[in-house]
């Protein structure tokens, strides 16, 4: 029960302080008088009906206000430092610039309430429910307890929570976004949702959070922090790693590459010989990009997720973009490659690519030529590795023998190309070819595949129809800057001959 004498003593005091805090407003703003602070002692106001008031530079520090129902009052630089509001109903509570260090705010309902800018510094927060949509931006919470809580949708951007205890503690879809978390505890925290850019958990302690659908990047600080497993699934599924725990410092050295990864999804299944050869022209396109094939994963109804290794700072927007493009240009140009030799119909070429999508068929693919793998056994963090990566296939270094070059392939010639366009689709037709015996072939084994393929007039009609039209208007074309490419290094080859010859 309520203290009578505390509340009617309270109450009539706040309503004689906002009424002259209203008539000094204009010149405490104008600086000619100080901002003076009501001094109320601790009050004992314990389960009392305060709801709805107004509170501007007040000193409750110290306060009993246990149970006390504070739904929609509004504080605004008011000290409540050490008073305990434990219980207490704060839904859609406005608390501005307030101070509420050692405050004890465990079991509070804070659905809807705002603590911007707010000072809670070893604060005790524990075991709050029914939090949703609270906001605690730009508040200092450094070292507060905030363990067993559920902070869901909760907004703590720009935060501070440098070793705060959030253990135990929900942050689905919490904004995290900016926050300071250095040193703070979050074992068997639950960040399903929650988004985490630009988050400092430097020194955190993570052992057994959750982390499924979390939203961190490439700014999210991962340094020295402690973690021994976590899980990527609710309710403690998908454990990681699946056994033992990791090493210090290996999960964040392992998370960090996750960032610079970008994920090509076939959804139809996947044509390899186009993929590859498609793979070849964006690597030439994008350079500095550094791409590299780092996984491939097989998921259910066919579909494919190819991982691509790239350069820190690479647009993945436009990778992704130019992939896609170049992808179905190619995969066209084989297909109807496929139409003209076999004459097939498109339900015969729907089998095909049925077939071709086959883990077996990859396999038999990525098997026809050496690929050089580093050997090592499988570890726990292989195993982390593994999870964010997909099936993990090796490196696609491009180092191949000698007679990688060589190709089976018969072809028939028609008249010479006329055009740059002919001479251009002609080479095409020959990568295309060889990717399907070696997928994997550099620009040096594309020439040197053209120069055992092609009659040698053959050849410099060919190159001489490209060099006429120019570099832009050959790589204007489909594929061009493949074909560029590879017949630089034609030439390349060609002139290493001819000074071997001369020496000899």
């Amino acid at each position: 029960m309520p203290n009578p004498e505390h509340v009617a003593s309270f109450q009539a005091q706040i309503k004689a302080w906002n009424a002259k805090t209203r008539n000094d407003h204009q010149q405490q703003k104008r600086g000619q008088r100080p901002r003076e602070v009501l001094q109320l002692g601790k009050l004992d106001l314990r389960d009392a009906n305060l709801r709805g008031g107004t509170l501007r530079y007040v000193d409750l520090s110290g306060a009993s206000l246990e149970g006390v129902d504070f739904r929609k009052t509004n504080f605004q630089n008011v000290n409540l430092s050490g008073a305990s509001l434990k219980g207490a109903n704060l839904t859609k509570v406005n608390f501005q610039d307030c101070i509420l260090s050692h405050a004890n705010l465990s079991q509070v309902v804070i659905a809807g309430a705002e603590f911007v800018g707010s000072t809670l510094e070893r604060a005790t927060l524990t075991k709050i429910d029914s939090s949703h949509k609270a906001s605690f931006r730009y508040a200092k919470l450094a070292g507060a307890d905030l363990s067993h809580s559920n902070f869901e949708m909760v907004n703590f951007h720009q935060a501070d929570l440098t070793e705060a205890d959030l253990s135990h503690t929900r942050l689905v879809e919490a904004r995290l976004k900016q926050a300071v978390m250095r040193g703070a505890r979050l074992d068997h925290t639950d960040f399903t949702g929650a988004e985490v850019l630009d988050v400092d958990f430097t020194g955190a302690y993570l052992t057994g959070a959750c982390i499924e659908n979390w939203h961190p990047n490439q700014n999210t600080r991962l340094h020295q922090v402690i973690c021994e497993y976590l899980y990527q699934g609710s309710e403690q599924r998908d454990r990681r790693p699946y056994t033992g725990n990791f090493k210090p410092g290996e999960f964040a050295a392992l998370f960090q590459q996750a960032f610079n990864t970008l994920d090509l999804v076939f959804v139809d299944g996947i044509d390899w010989q186009a993929f590859f050869v498609s793979f070849q022209e964006l690597r030439q396109q994008y350079n500095d990009a550094n791409l590299e094939i780092q996984a491939i994963e097989r998921k259910s109804c066919g579909s494919f997720v190819i991982r691509l290794e790239v350069a820190e700072g690479a647009d993945k927007a436009q990778l992704q973009q130019s992939a896609q493009t170049i992808y179905f240009e190619r995969l066209q140009l084989v297909e109807a490659r496929y139409k003209a030799q076999l004459q097939a119909k498109d339900t015969e070429i729907e089998s095909y690519r049925r077939e071709s999508s086959n883990m077996l068929e990859i396999t038999r693919l990525l098997a026809s030529k050496p690929i050089t793998v580093e050997a090592k056994a499988v570890s726990s963090s292989d195993q982390f590795h593994n999870h964010f990566n997909g099936a993990t296939i090796g490196n696609f270094a491009n180092q191949l023998n000698d007679s990688a070059s060589q190709s089976t392939t018969q072809n028939l010639y028609s008249a010479e190309p006329q055009t740059p366009a002919e001479a251009a689709k002609e080479i095409q037709d020959l990568l295309v070819q060889l990717a399907q015996d070696n997928p994997l072939a550099t620009d040096g084994d594309r020439a040197e595949h053209l120069r055992k393929t092609l009659p040698p007039t053959r050849l410099q009609r060919i190159v001489e129809l490209t060099q006429t039209a120019g570099e832009a208007a050959v790589e204007s074309l489909p594929g061009g800057k493949v074909v560029t490419a590879v017949l630089k290094k034609v030439r390349e080859q060609e002139e290493v001959l001819r000074k071997a010859q001369s020496e000899d």
